[in-house]
């Protein structure tokens, strides 16, 4: 089963494939097409990166009414287990490649 951080390399790799395949159907400027590709490439890690400031804004928000009190107990620790088992299901690898 493929983690979060999984699915986004996919993403940003299929994008790139994409970019490469109509470059390679569609000849012409090089220069033009080499700056598609980079296109691609950025807007597919803009994506990315914004599924993982959501996931930030999630946890910064529980742990922002925890910290403040606004709710009780047991929500507070549903609140925090939620947000836990998102960052999990993110693991960080030492390489990003």
């Amino acid at each position: 089963m493929a983690t979060k951080q999984d699915e986004r390399y996919i993403a940003i790799a299929r994008a790139c494939l994409k970019a490469v395949n109509q470059m390679a159907r569609e000849p012409g400027d090089k220069n033009q097409a080499i700056a598609a590709v980079y296109t691609a490439i950025d807007a597919a890690f803009k994506e990315q990166t914004a599924k993982l400031a959501d996931d930030l804004a999630i946890s910064l928000g529980a742990l922002t009414n925890i910290r403040d009190h606004t709710i009780n107990l047991e929500d507070a620790h549903k609140k925090a287990a939620e947000a836990l088992a998102r960052v999990a299901s993110t693991p960080v690898k030492a390489s990003l490649h």
